[in-house]
């Protein structure tokens, strides 16, 4: 019997359009396979980098403020006999160094203590101050309960020196009772390695449930000599909650180890693991985990058979904080997809094979066009044309790429843009500042290149909020916002904090920072003068700092703390010329 023409042709281009089909259907198969498997460490790593970092933040929060006071206490110390002798001076001393910690201690989240304790060979007439945290306010302390790691248990006395929650002042251990375990190594860990450090968390049984800390200690030292130990005890839950709340998947959580992978907090293993057990728990053993470095992914094949993928991140104290996730509920995203990619081409092949009787010819053109955006689209091209003027459902299938391809462009904009900008003044937000620390630290490995950090700090920000409230002190922001912009619109601009913004010069012009801040104080006094929106003025203090060079071996890190420690400083010639509304009391040393 023979065939049509019509019947051979829709044959013919049927077996064209299937062969098509399966061609397209494979590739979209395998690159749908690879940008999920993509797409889904992304996420993982994400997810990981951001507790990370929220970690990180608290971390280094800790550090700055521990920094500061032994920056206070290493300078003002003069000599080692000027206090031996002299219980006056050494009063007035540690009085100051108080003052500091009890500041900083106050201003950290999850803080329990601050201290500074000198080393008992010298026989000072004080052996430092310690400041504990005592929720039911100042207790009547019984000196003769002072026992652990700083004795610091709460008294039962019944009566109260102060009723409101904070620090106050606690009698200290005999340090020379004391042995090397790891419950003390806050104190001869620094001295023995002449490094500030964090101490591994430990159980500290002077306190209510023995509580768990962690402890940043740094060694007060001069002319070489070890002087004693200035510190901070933080308690534990602090970073614990933070775990505890990760989650990614259905059934993914973190863990967290120490820098020798030994498991620190595991919501399954509270009491830890053996070595022996570590790798047929976990899937991997301590030394992978101790060379794994920050944003590693690990295939980790346990006992039961179920692989886990591991993304490992470092944090600022050297703890590793691992994300597991089994790996099959990884997969099943990318399974589910290629299901319905699989599903979604039989369909189509079955319509195509109804339609193709009729409309072959007039449909090829366009379908093959279509095709072709489509892939270049799935490939991530968004500025593809698409030409087709029919008024069919090929038209309407066009019609529709156009507005997919026009809203998806609209909407990485938008996200690309809130990501990277603080919608309140328009600045770069913390995502944007990390970026710029990033590169600022590729040019400084060059040599000659370089970068300078300006910290602006808006001053009297709390007051504002106090007596006129935050709108007021909003309306503050963003003026101080239009100065920074004005002044430094040639330079990234960045706002880390509520009242504090930072910008970074890459290869910043000799000079080029003296000027800036001269031209802001400049831009500030002309505010002022021409304003009376506010009764103490619009104050911003303003400091700075360049790398040193490639030989100094400093880390970003390092010129930001001194910008800060030289805003510091200007935001103190500030108050001094600037009187506080009468009234006002601010319990802060400097807002």
């Amino acid at each position: 019997m023979k065939k049509s023409l019509k019947t051979k042709f829709v044959v013919m281009t049927f077996i064209c359009v299937l062969l098509a089909a399966i061609s397209i259907s494979m590739v979209s198969l395998v690159s749908s396979r690879n940008i999920v498997d993509k797409n889904s460490k992304s996420i993982i790593t994400l997810t990981a980098s951001k507790n990370a970092q929220s970690i990180n933040t608290t971390l280094t929060s800790i550090e700055q403020s521990v920094k500061i006071a032994h920056s206070h206490a290493e300078n003002t110390f003069t000599a080692i006999d000027d206090y031996r002798y002299n219980e006056y001076l050494l009063g007035e001393y540690v009085s100051q160094i108080e003052l500091l910690l009890k500041n900083a201690a106050e201003n950290t989240p999850g803080a329990l203590s601050a201290y500074i304790r000198f080393a008992p060979e010298y026989e000072f007439p004080l052996e430092g101050c310690l400041l504990v945290y005592n929720e039911n306010g100042d207790p009547n302390i019984n000196e003769d309960e002072s026992e652990g790691t700083e004795g610091y248990e709460e008294s039962d006395t019944e009566e109260k020196t102060e009723s409101v929650p904070g620090f106050y002042p606690h009698k200290m251990t005999d340090i020379t009772k004391l042995e090397v375990k790891k419950e003390t190594m806050w104190y001869f860990s620094p001295k023995m390695s002449s490094e500030p450090q964090w101490i591994d968390p430990y159980i500290d049984t002077n306190r209510a449930e023995n509580t768990q800390i962690i402890s940043y200690v740094m060694p007060v030292m001069k002319n070489g000599n070890f002087i004693g130990v200035i510190g901070m005890d933080i308690d534990m839950k602090l970073v614990i909650s933070t775990i505890d709340n990760i989650t990614a998947y259905e059934s993914g959580f973190a863990y967290l180890c120490n820098e020798r992978a030994d498991l620190i907090y595991h919501k399954s293993y509270p009491k830890g693991v053996s070595d022996e057990n570590f790798r047929s728990f976990f899937g991997v053993d301590k030394a992978t985990l101790r060379d794994a470095k920050s944003n590693d992914i690990l295939i980790a094949p346990t006992t039961d058979g179920k692989e886990k993928m591991l993304s490992v991140q470092r944090l600022a104290n050297d703890m590793i904080l691992v994300l597991t996730i089994p790996r099959v509920e990884i997969e099943a995203d990318r399974n589910a997809l290629m299901t319905q990619i699989s599903v979604v081409l039989f369909i189509a092949l079955c319509v195509a094979f109804l339609i193709t009787m009729e409309t072959v010819t007039f449909l090829f053109k366009p379908i093959k066009h279509l095709t072709e955006v489509s892939k270049q689209i799935a490939s991530g091209d968004l500025d593809v044309e698409i030409v087709c003027k029919s008024k069919d459902e090929i038209g309407t299938l066009a019609d529709s790429f156009r507005t997919t391809v026009g809203e998806l462009k609209r909407f990485i904009a938008k996200i690309n843009k809130q990501a990277f900008t603080d919608a309140a003044t328009g600045a770069g937000n913390k995502a944007a500042y990390a970026e710029a620390i990033k590169r600022a630290e590729i040019v400084a490995k060059h040599p000659g290149s370089g970068y300078a950090v300006i910290v602006m700090d808006i001053n009297y920000l709390k007051m504002y909020n106090d007596r006129h409230g935050h709108e007021f002190g909003d309306m503050l922001i963003s003026d101080a916002s239009e100065l920074i912009h004005s002044v430094f619109a040639d330079y990234e601009i960045f706002r880390i904090g509520g009242d504090e913004f930072v910008c970074v010069i890459l290869n910043p012009e000799k000079g080029v920072c003296e000027t800036l801040k001269t031209k802001f104080k400049a831009a500030v006094a002309r505010f002022n003068e021409g304003s009376t929106r506010y009764e103490l003025g619009l104050h911003v203090a303003i400091g700075y700092s360049e790398f040193g060079g490639t030989d100094t071996h400093e880390t970003y890190t390092d010129v930001f703390a001194r910008a800060d420690k030289d805003m510091y400083y200007d935001k103190l010639e500030i108050k001094k010329n600037v009187k506080m509304p009468e009234g006002y009391v601010d319990d802060r040393t400097v807002n």
